[in-house]
C-alpha cells in the first residue's frame, strides 16, 4: 500500500499539483500545435510528462507499506497468552518464536511482545533492531503521572490510562475524604483526577478502582509563599464577605475596597507589597489602571459576578488582552452543576492555552507571566451557610489553586518515581548559587538548559525505595519495582526505547514501511532535465 506524505502541508501540496498539471497542460498544447514530426512530439510529450510527473512525486514523498518478512524473531514475556502469540506470529509472518528467557542472541529482526521484561533482558539487544508491541492485559494501568513536589494550595492532577474490561469507577481517598472521582466506560480509557493539595509535607492517597485498592499516590508538598488577596468591588455582596473570611481563616492576607455608592467606598485589611499579588473584582473595576499593573507584574486576577455575560466577556478580552469566548447553553437563568452549585447558562469554548473547569464554568489564560481567570460559577455561600464548610473550602481551593502565580523558584519533579530508574528533575530559579543538587547523601551535578538560562535540569537514580530527602526542605517518594507494576514496566521499556537507537514501537497492524531517499527524487530530477535539454540537440 502507498501512502504520502508531502513536504509541505496537504492545501500547498494541493495548490502546487494543480499548478504543476496547468503547466503541463500547456505545454502538452503547445508540442501537438507543432509543426514537429510524430516522433518528436512523442518524445518531446514523453519527457514533459515523466518530468512534471516525478515533481509532482517528489512533493507527494511517497512511502510503501509492506508487512514484514518471515526472518523475525518473536519473543514473549510470561504474561502473553497462547491465543495472542499466535495472532501476533500469523501477522508478523514470522517462523519463530522464544520466551525472552530462552533467547540467546539469534539473527535476525527481533519483535517484543509482552511487557514483562527486566532490565537484565533488555541489555541483551543493545544495538539490535528491535521492534516492541505493547501488549495490554485489559485490566490494569499502562500509564500513570502525577507531580511530585508542588505548593500547599496548587492543583494536583493525577493522568493515565487504564484498560477498562466493562466500567470503572475511580477514586483519589486522602484519609477519609474523596479528593476526586471519575467514572470510566470500556476500553483504554483515558483519565484526570484533579484536586487542590491541602496538607503541608507527605501526602498519601489512596487510589481505588471499583472500590479496590490499585495503590499509593505519594508527593510532598511545601507551604507556597505569602500571597496579598486585594477584593476590589463595585456593590456590597455577601459572596464577597464570606470569601474575605475564607481568607483570612486560612491565613492569607486580605484587603478590601468596595463602592457603596456614588463617592463612598468601604475599605479593609493592610496591603503586603512583598507578598504576591492575587486581584479578585468584578467587571467594573477592568478599566483601573490598577489591574492593568497587576497584569504587568505577573499578578492573578479573578472576575466573579459577572451579569451580562457575552457583552462583558468582550470587555474582559480589550482589557486584559485575553480570547475568552462563551457560548450560551439554553435560555434558562442558571445551570445546575451540582448539589446546590450553579452557573450561568454558558459555557467557555475550548481554547488553546485555555484551562476549564467547573462543567466549563471557571476558564483560565496565561496573559504574559501573569493569569486571568473568569468564573461563570454563581453565588458559593449558601454551601456554607447549609453547613458544608468542607465543601466550600474545596471549591475555592480549586479556583484559587488554577490561578495561584508561579513562584520565583521551582522544582519539577514527575512521578512516579521507581527505585533503580531514572527520572528528570528540573530547578528553576533567577540565579544558581551552585552547579550541583544534593539528593540524599549523594551530589549530583546539574547541567544547564541550553534553551532557558533560569533552568538546570538532574538525572536522579533512586538506589533505595521510600521517601527521599532532596537538599534541605524537599523530599519525594521512590517506588518498589512491585508497587504499580504495569506502570513500572511500561516506563522501563519507554527509557530503553529512547536509549536504544535500533529499537521502536509498532502497532497492531504489524507493517513497515520504504520512502526513496531525497537523492533519488534529486538524480531523477537532473536526469530528466538533462534529457529535455539534450532531445532538441539530437532529433533537430
Amino acid at each position: 500500500m502507498i501512502q504520502f506524505e508531502p513536504l509541505i502541508s496537504w492545501p500547498w501540496a494541493y495548490l502546487f499539483i494543480l499548478l504543476i498539471a496547468c503547466i503541463l497542460g500547456i505545454q502538452l498544447y503547445w508540442i501537438y500545435r507543432s509543426k514537429d514530426s510524430s516522433l518528436k512530439k512523442w518524445v518531446k510529450t514523453v519527457l514533459n510528462s515523466l518530468f512534471f510527473l516525478a515533481l509532482i512525486a517528489f512533493i507527494l514523498q511517497p512511502s510503501w507499506r509492506y508487512s514484514n518478512p518471515g526472518n523475525g524473531l518473536l519473543l514473549y514475556s510470561e504474561d502473553v497468552s497462547k491465543e495472542q502469540i499466535r495472532f501476533w506470529k500469523d501477522s508478523l509472518n514470522l517462523k519463530k518464536e522464544l520466551k525472552i528467557n530462552t533467547y540467546h542472541g539469534e539473527p535476525g529482526p527481533i519483535y517484543l511482545l509482552g511487557a514483562d521484561f527486566s532490565r537484565l533482558d533488555l541489555l541483551k539487544f543493545s544495538g539490535e533492531k528491535v521492534n516492541w508491541i505493547p501488549f495490554s492485559d485489559h485490566q490494569g494501568l499502562s500509564f500513570l503521572n502525577w507531580k511530585a513536589i508542588l505548593k500547599q494550595g496548587e492543583n494536583q492532577m493525577i493522568y493515565g490510562y487504564l484498560n477498562v474490561r466493562d466500567s470503572a469507577h475511580l477514586k483519589l481517598i486522602q484519609g477519609e475524604e474523596v479528593l476526586a472521582e471519575q467514572h470510566l466506560k470500556n476500553g483504554k480509557a483515558e483519565f484526570k483526577l484533579e484536586f487542590p493539595v491541602q496538607l503541608i509535607g507527605r501526602n498519601e492517597l489512596d487510589f481505588l478502582v471499583n472500590d479496590t485498592l490499585k495503590g499509593k499516590i505519594r508527593f510532598y508538598s511545601t507551604a507556597p509563599s505569602p500571597v496579598q488577596y486585594s477584593l476590589k468591588f463595585g456593590f456590597p455582596d455577601p459572596e464577597l464577605r464570606f470569601l474575605s473570611q475564607y481568607l483570612t481563616q486560612t491565613g492569607q492576607s486580605v484587603s478590601e475596597e468596595i463602592k457603596v455608592s456614588k463617592s463612598a467606598f468601604i475599605q479593609s485589611g493592610a496591603r503586603n507589597s512583598d507578598a504576591v499579588q492575587f486581584l479578585i473584582i468584578d467587571p467594573s473595576q477592568l478599566e483601573k489602571q490598577e489591574v492593568k499593573a497587576a497584569i504587568e507584574a505577573g499578578a492573578a486576577v479573578l472576575l466573579l459576578n459577572l451579569n451580562d455575560v457575552q457583552s462583558e466577556v468582550k470587555r474582559i478580552n480589550s482589557a486584559l488582552n485575553t480570547d475568552f469566548e462563551a457560548e450560551r447553553l439554553s435560555s434558562e437563568s442558571s445551570r445546575e452543576l451540582e448539589e446546590e452549585l450553579y452557573a450561568a447558562p454558558f459555557e467557555w469554548k475550548a481554547k488553546p492555552a485555555q484551562i476549564r473547569n467547573f462543567g466549563n464554568s471557571l476558564a483560565v489564560q496565561r496573559v504574559g507571566n501573569a493569569k486571568v481567570g473568569v468564573s461563570l460559577l454563581g453565588q458559593t455561600f449558601p454551601i456554607k451557610l447549609a453547613g458544608d464548610s468542607l465543601r466550600y473550602r474545596k471549591i475555592w481551593s480549586e479556583i484559587l489553586g488554577a490561578l495561584l502565580p508561579e513562584e520565583p523558584a521551582s522544582v519539577v519533579l514527575e512521578a512516579p518515581v521507581f527505585q533503580g530508574g531514572t527520572a528528570g528533575l528540573t530547578l528553576n530559579q533567577e540565579r544558581f548559587d551552585q552547579d550541583f543538587a544534593r539528593v540524599g547523601s549523594d551530589t549530583l551535578y546539574s547541567r544547564p538548559s541550553l534553551v532557558n538560562p533560569f533552568s538546570k535540569a538532574v538525572e536522579l537514580i533512586s538506589p533505595d525505595s521510600g521517601w527521599v530527602s532532596l537538599g534541605d526542605t524537599l523530599e519525594y517518594y521512590a517506588y518498589g519495582r512491585e508497587e504499580w507494576l504495569g506502570v513500572f514496566r511500561t516506563k522501563l521499556f519507554a527509557d530503553f526505547l529512547k536509549q536504544n537507537q535500533n529499537a521502536s514501537s509498532i502497532s497492531s497492524e504489524a507493517k513497515s514501511g520504504q520512502k526513496p531517499s531525497d537523492w533519488i527524487w534529486y538524480a531523477l530530477l537532473l536526469v530528466l532535465l538533462t534529457l529535455l535539454w539534450v532531445e532538441p540537440k539530437i532529433l533537430d
